[in-house]
Parts: structure tokens; C-alpha cells; sequence
């Protein structure tokens, strides 16, 4: 087998934003509070607020998915502010530059939009509101809704994609970079497969030793701007192949933006059957701070991003 080498180019590889679903939500919210001096911007789709769990399995199956009335916002924004102040993540007030999108279907019977309007609130409380837009006015299922591929709008399942006439992809991306040029052709070919395991111990943190990037035609030979999306429980490739990747919109705005699009992967384990992101401590109890495994990986990824490879 031979491997070829592509090295790609970034502008302000330090520097990126994220998005996702579900419990990728819940985790691009908790990375984006970690490291808040790094990140510009944040999607959260179906997703709780910082510290929802207080570090407990049984809680991140009750109260931050289907009982908001269990969780404290102001809990949630002490434990940020306490690790802030011993320097466990980065300062609080980094956030007030930061481009937020929040969404919740009506109809999503997972995550309540109750327990979203909370994360709403989490930013409120830390960003101006002219920094923030969200949704929550359209009748959908727990899914990343768009306007003409995937499931129907009333659909519970894989691959999580949901078609509800409304591109969240593209809200999404206007609203964390701006005025974007017209939404572009996703090139299949565009999308390779990486390492995840350069960037640490993957098995140790409850991930794929593979994940995806996004490549732009443009970001073959030209400085792009990175993205890191991270899918929901059951929503890796093991269990959609690229189906979510596909379906979703965002490589479409990608393209024609010169977006580079990394699409890390968490596994099914026996502490973690569903395949979530850690946002309630199944990899330790600092998850939600630098020292988190999960963390500590997905940053490496943003801010070194992969080298592709192919056969």
C-alpha cells in the first residue's frame, strides 16, 4: 500500500470554532468554555449547559436530557467561574467576543428544549445578547434539521438528520462567520480519513482511531478557516458511515467558503454503549477542564490540524 502526503494550509490554525450535536453539543459547549481564547464561535444543537451533570452518568441521562427544573443555571455558571479562577480552563471574560448559534426542535423528546433554553441562558449571562442567535420555533424531532435531505421532520433515529425545510448548517455558519458566499457542491472526494491517535490515547479517551476532515478544493493550496463538528450519541461512522457527514449541509457551505470541516469520531465502549461524547466524566473527573482526555485531543485536532492521507 503506498500513503501519500497532502499538507494543507489555515489561516489562524490557533484559532477556530465548533459545533454539535446532541451530546456534541453538549461537548462543543463544554470545549468551547474550556478554551474560550481559542474558539470564536459555537453551534449547539440539542445541548446542555456547562456542569449540567455535575459529573454524574445518572444525571446526564435524566435531568440534562428531560427535566430542566433539576438543573441549576447558577450552578452551572459557579463551577465555570470557580474553574476559571484556579485555572483549570480559560477566563470566563474570553467569551464575550465569541459568535454563538443555539438550536432546539419543538417536537425533540431526547433533550427537552427546556434544558437547551438553559445554555441559552449560560451564554446570556456571559456574552452580549447581539453575540447570540437561536431557534427554537421549529416542529422538530431530536435531529440537525435541513431543508431537503434526511429523515422526516418528525423522525427519531439514525443517522439524526432531519429535513424541516430549514438549512441549520447554513444559520449556523452565518451567524459564526459572517456573510458567506453562496452555498457550494459538497466534492465527495474532498473527504479523507485521518489519525485521531496522533493527537493522543484515543482508546483511553472513548474514541475512533480514525476520524474525518473536510477539504475544501481551495484549501489544497490556500489559507482556510477550521471547524471542528462533533456528531451526537449513536452517530459515529462505525454506525452511519457518512451518512450524518453527508447529510447535514455543512460541507456544502464549507466548499464554497473555504471552511476546513474536521469531523472527530467517539466509540461504543462498555462504560459508553451509546457512543456520546463525554460531557459527564466516563473518561475522568476533570473532563470539563483542560485535562480532560477528550478535550485535550479535540483542541490538538483544531489547532494542528490533521495531515491527510489516502491509498
Amino acid at each position: 500500500m503506498v500513503i501519500l502526503l497532502l499538507v494543507l494550509f489555515y489561516t489562524q490554525a490557533r484559532v477556530y470554532t465548533v459545533s454539535g450535536f446532541s451530546s456534541g453539543g453538549f461537548f462543543a459547549h463544554q470545549l468551547h468554555v474550556v478554551f474560550s481564547s481559542y474558539i470564536q464561535g459555537a453551534g449547539i444543537v440539542a445541548g446542555g449547559p456547562y456542569f449540567c451533570t455535575m459529573g454524574s452518568g445518572i444525571r446526564a441521562q435524566s435531568a440534562c436530557k428531560t427535566n430542566p427544573y433539576l438543573i441549576s443555571l447558577q450552578t452551572s455558571l459557579s463551577a465555570a467561574t470557580q474553574e476559571a479562577s484556579s485555572n483549570n480552563i480559560d477566563q470566563l471574560a474570553n467569551l464575550s467576543s465569541s459568535k454563538v448559534y443555539i438550536f432546539s426542535g419543538t417536537k425533540d423528546t431526547v433533550v427537552f428544549p427546556g434544558v437547551v433554553d438553559l445554555t441559552l441562558k449560560f451564554y446570556q449571562n456571559l456574552i452580549p445578547s447581539s453575540n447570540i442567535a437561536y431557534n427554537f420555533n421549529i416542529d422538530a424531532q431530536h435531529s440537525w434539521v435541513t431543508n431537503g435531505t434526511g429523515n422526516p421532520c418528525w423522525y427519531l433515529g439514525s443517522p439524526g438528520v432531519n429535513n424541516c425545510g430549514f438549512d441549520l448548517s447554513g444559520a449556523i455558519m452565518g451567524q459564526l462567520f459572517g456573510t458567506l458566499q453562496k452555498k457550494g457542491q459538497q466534492v465527495k472526494g474532498n473527504l479523507y480519513t485521518f489519525s485521531q491517535s496522533e493527537y493522543g490515547d484515543c482508546w483511553k479517551a472513548g474514541m475512533s482511531s480514525r476520524g474525518f476532515v473536510y477539504v475544501p478544493s481551495a484549501c489544497m493550496s490556500t489559507e482556510c478557516k477550521v471547524h471542528v463538528l462533533f456528531h451526537g450519541c449513536y452517530g459515529d461512522f462505525q454506525i452511519n458511515g457518512f451518512s450524518f457527514i453527508d447529510e447535514i449541509g455543512m460541507n456544502e457551505w464549507a466548499e464554497s467558503n473555504n471552511i476546513v470541516i474536521i469531523y472527530p469520531q467517539a466509540i461504543q465502549t462498555s462504560y459508553n454503549p451509546e457512543g456520546c461524547w463525554d460531557f459527564w466524566g466516563y473518561t475522568g473527573p476533570n473532563y470539563n477542564t483542560y485535562s480532560g482526555l477528550q478535550i485535550q485531543i479535540a483542541h490538538k485536532m483544531a489547532q494542528n490540524p490533521p495531515i491527510v492521507s489516502w491509498s
